[in-house]
């Protein structure tokens, strides 16, 4: 569930919760003062500026309740990302890209929630090439090909990523690029124009917009640094934040051109006699378990699913690689002749005596 950015602190659960009620989504409402009081010792603990409950990820043997947070200041005060191996795409600086947000995760909205780490590039493209379900245990190993490199929290931290920046929605308009900060990437604030449109105009998709940028090939939201007396080299184009939902490829097109298309995102309007109160989800067909509501000016949006990509074809795994062939035949050498050999181990038995002798010789005073 979300707020907007001008809101801080921790968002009102129970009239977001109805929200998503409409959808046939969320959670038991016995929870939620348990995850309310949750987040707000999280919120004081972590000297976080707001917080909020991204959702629920289900696992085989437990679930993960994921609370998101938004650091204090920024950048300023997060903690740095694991560091990656030697030659490997560098991380996102905390408070930018794939690391804007800080996560944490519990079994239980009653439990001590554990922070999971910043994001590796590899860790998120190597989360692209597998599909695993998760088991609910952070140090559980991923057994996979290609190999991920890392244990269960951080494929979680990797799938949150990506679920992140495809399904967090706003209205468009909401939100605007504050041109005046200095730095990069520009930080988004609340705009000051903004007029909340009528929920038959919220069933456009032209009026929805991503909140984050869009993940690279790279396992990053943005190109790596580069110095500058060098050109960057394979670099992506970047998919900037508040882009539109109406651009979003389809998920599947069996019949090209044949309007079968199955769309990214699928907008509902309920309760329409409510007129511009009614409640209207966009749940995304690409990322099954994620919805965005909105209701005049406020949105929300939750995710309750397994993690996984819905993908146009059947999933098929990586190959593994070529079995090796069979070593070249080494050319076979001719034995040693006896004599050589004993020549070769008489002089070496003579220049040992040699040296042993000049040890024993006494030093001239």
């Amino acid at each position: 569930m979300d707020t907007s950015e001008a809101d801080a602190g921790v968002p009102n659960l129970p009239e977001e919760a109805s929200w998503f009620e409409w959808a046939g989504v969320g959670l038991p409402r016995g929870e939620l003062p348990r995850l309310f009081g949750a987040m707000t010792a999280l919120k004081a603990q972590s000297g976080l500026q707001s917080v909020r409950f991204f959702g629920k990820v289900l696992g085989t043997k437990s679930d993960y309740y994921v609370v998101e947070g938004t650091r204090a200041g920024g950048s300023e005060g997060g903690t740095a990302a694991e560091a990656a191996a030697a030659g490997a795409t560098p991380a996102e600086a905390p408070g930018t890209g794939l690391n804007t947000h800080v996560y944490f995760v519990a079994r239980d909205p009653s439990a001590a929630f554990v922070r999971l780490p910043d994001v590796l590039p590899a860790q998120v493209v190597a989360a692209m090439q597998i599909k695993k379900y998760l088991t609910g245990e952070l140090e559980a190993p991923v057994k996979s090909y290609p190999a991920f490199p890392g244990s269960e929290r951080h494929y979680l931290r990797a799938q949150i990523a990506r679920i992140a920046a495809a399904t967090v929605l706003v209205p468009a308009g909401k939100l605007a690029v504050d041109d005046e900060a200095e730095g990069e990437p520009k930080p988004l604030v609340a705009s000051e124009d903004f007029a909340a449109k009528s929920a038959a105009e919220m069933e456009e998709a032209d009026n929805w917009v991503h909140r984050l940028g869009g993940v690279l090939r790279s396992g990053r939201a943005t190109n790596p640094p580069v110095a500058e007396d060098e050109e960057a080299e394979d670099a992506e184009e970047e998919v900037a934040a508040l882009a539109p939902v109406s651009g979003d490829a389809p998920v599947a097109d069996p019949l090209p051109d044949s309007g079968t298309a199955t769309p990214a995102w699928s907008l509902t309007r309920y309760c329409p006699q409510a007129r511009d109160a009614a409640v209207v989800v966009a749940k995304s067909n690409r990322w099954p378990g994620a919805f965005s509501a909105v209701v005049g000016g406020k949105h929300a949006n939750l995710y309750i699913g397994y993690g996984a990509e819905a993908t146009a074809a059947p999933f098929t795994p990586a190959a593994p690689p070529l079995i090796l062939r069979e070593a070249a035949e080494v050319e076979e050498q001719p034995d040693v002749a006896l004599e050589v050999e004993n020549a070769v181990l008489k002089e070496i038995d003579e220049l040992r005596i040699q040296a042993e002798a000049a040890d024993e010789e006494p030093q001239e005073e």
